[in-house]
């Protein structure tokens, strides 16, 4: 049966004539479809006012149901474990196998898995939020590390997995963990926790610390 959006190669169409008639399957009476295609053993609903089911499923619809939503037997990547073994819904964050929290910045412990992200969020909500807001459409690679590697995009909205295996050699180097940080007077600017960036343990405390470090190539912060 050919699918809303599917490509067929020039000199492979599929016939279409069996599609635009329809056979009573009590009566065994045929007759036309008038143009609209049905697959075989179609029937008709229980409506005699409205009768006509339209069985068209658009292709981003179909292709949303191709993806991986458990990380393990017992759990979710929309979910997160905590150590009691009891599951977290991440309002729509997604956690791979081998995710640990950042304990280097007790205030944001949540580091999005994004490899070339890293960005650090206060709770599972905020990392929630974040996906949904720069990571939205993203197809992504469970990395088995810990981390998610982009491999592409989609006409949805919602991040999904849809691959799991090793990480690329050729991948670029995981960015440093970050976040946001606005002083008294001065714009946002980005600290990130890394050996070169001495300091951001106290970059809350004191509005004089000089941090210089470079902020990974995303969108700017929300206002």
């Amino acid at each position: 049966m050919p699918r809303t959006g599917d490509y067929y190669p020039h000199g492979s169409e599929i016939d279409q004539t069996p599609y635009l008639v329809w056979t009573d399957h009590v009566t065994g009476a045929v007759q036309s479809t008038a143009g609209a295609l049905l697959p075989p053993n179609y029937q008709k609903a229980d409506d005699d006012a409205l009768p006509w089911i339209c069985l068209i499923r658009s292709y981003d619809d179909a292709a949303v149901l191709e993806f991986i939503e458990m990380v393990t037997g017992t759990r979710r990547y929309s979910e997160w474990q905590d150590e009691n073994s009891k599951p977290i819904e991440m309002k729509g964050a997604l956690i791979p196998e081998g995710y640990q929290l950042e304990e280097r910045e007790p205030d944001r412990p949540w580091v999005c898995p994004v490899r070339s992200c890293r960005m650090l969020c206060e709770n599972s909500f905020t990392l929630g939020f974040h996906f949904a807001r720069i990571h939205k459409s993203a197809e992504l690679n469970d990395n088995d590390d810990g981390t998610f590697s982009i491999v592409g995009t989609y006409a949805g909205q919602a991040p999904r997995v849809v691959s799991k295996r090793p990480l690329d050699p050729n991948e670029p180097p995981i960015v440093e963990p970050w976040f946001w940080f606005k002083r008294p007077g001065r714009s946002s600017e980005i600290i990130r926790i890394q050996d070169s960036c001495p300091g951001f343990v106290n970059a809350k405390e004191s509005a004089e610390t000089s941090i210089s470090c470079q902020p990974p190539s995303l969108k700017q912060p929300p206002s």
